[in-house]
């Protein structure tokens, strides 16, 4: 990359690599490709270039395309996540609920696991959220990708939320 260093220093690059390198060694399981993936796009993500995707490819894509989702489509409004369309079959719509928590994790915690995976040019976070908002190609974009590789690869959902104009903490499990 021309411009490797413009964001990031060599000593934190360094880091980087020398903490994946440590991760990779010292995990008691096998390192699973998705881990991998994770790993790189943390790393990639530090470049702070958005040419600069991480895409699975081959058996790896596959791979990613059988992972369990959540039946949303989000919006990121600053550190709040919205459900801006719901395709579950649920009895009651979540369309406009405000996410307080998926399996533990509040909705400000569940984004900076995401963006810091995600690469952009310079610090653009709102390009970060449209990515994660970003549905065309499920592959390598979207909350679906970005929340398996780097917050949780669950196949069932314990969500909280708050519906549009109402005060009351709801919650919902749901499969994946």
């Amino acid at each position: 990359h021309p411009r490797l260093y413009k964001y990031t220093s060599t000593e934190k690059f360094d880091s980087l690599f020398q903490a994946a390198k440590t991760e990779i060694a010292s995990s008691e399981a096998e390192v699973l490709a998705l881990d991998l993936l994770s790993i790189i796009s943390k790393i990639n993500a530090e470049v702070n270039c958005g040419h600069l995707y991480t895409i699975p490819q081959f058996e790896l894509q596959e791979e990613i395309l059988q992972k369990k989702i959540l039946p949303f489509y989000f919006k990121v409004i600053g550190d709040d996540l919205f459900i801006l369309d719901d395709v579950s079959r649920n009895k009651e719509s979540l369309r406009g609920a405000k996410i307080l928590s998926i399996n533990g994790r509040n909705s400000t915690e569940i984004l900076q696991l995401m963006k810091a995976g995600i690469a952009t040019d310079g610090y653009i976070e709102s390009r970060k959220n449209h990515l994660i908002e970003r549905y065309a190609n499920y592959s390598y974009h979207g909350f679906d990708l970005y929340y398996n590789l780097h917050v949780d690869r669950a196949e069932q959902f314990m969500i909280k939320y708050l519906l549009p104009e109402e005060e009351e903490i709801r919650t919902v499990e749901l499969k994946g």
